[in-house]
């Protein structure tokens, strides 16, 4: 799978990647918002494979994404499947989730907003999905803001408490945004 955007490749994963990403992975500000707030390097070739495997499976997943100017890996974006636990956390769950990680080089370049941008387009007009949520701590602003420019809006439910951090974490309070297809 391979999508385009004027400065963008997203595409599936080589091997060059995960070095970079594990680095992605290790940086605190980056995963400010994610628990637990680091990652391994061998929890990250863990996650690539089961990425690698969704991707395979289910015909969409998460993505490398890589910069056209000058071939640099620069984080991930994808869609996936909600959890069963986190759907049943949400008063009105969504199926599937769009997601994004960038390595902090590349913020505030509007990468994150173009990469999701092709990948809601392929949601549409390729897989017909009718519905796209996205969700991110309530304190998530940047994400948040991308979701918004996206078209996407915030849901009725203020928030919900998200399964997968701790019971009392900071993190748990998470803001749910959505976005129809509008080519339906």
């Amino acid at each position: 799978m391979k999508l385009a955007t004027e400065r963008l490749i997203l595409r599936e994963w080589e091997p060059a990647d995960r070095e970079p990403y594990a680095s992605f992975q290790a940086d605190p500000e980056v995963r400010k918002y994610f628990y637990p707030p680091t990652k391994t390097a061998i929890e990250v070739n863990g996650m690539v494979d089961r990425m690698i495997a969704a991707l395979a499976k289910d015909g969409f997943g998460f993505l490398a994404a890589e910069r056209l100017s000058d071939g640099a890996f620069i984080g991930e974006i994808g869609l996936t499947y909600v959890d069963d636990a986190t759907k049943a956390a949400m008063d009105r769950p969504g199926d599937i989730e769009i997601g994004w990680l960038f390595g902090q080089p590349y913020w505030g370049h509007g990468y994150a907003t173009e990469a999701a941008a092709a990948i809601l387009d392929f949601a549409w007009d390729t897989l017909k999905i009718d519905e796209i949520v996205a969700f991110s701590a309530a304190g998530n602003r940047n994400s948040q803001r991308v979701m918004e420019k996206l078209g996407m809006h915030r849901d009725d439910q203020p928030s919900f408490e998200d399964p997968t951090k701790p019971a009392g974490h900071w993190l748990r309070p998470h803001a749910i945004h959505r976005i129809a297809n509008p080519r339906r």
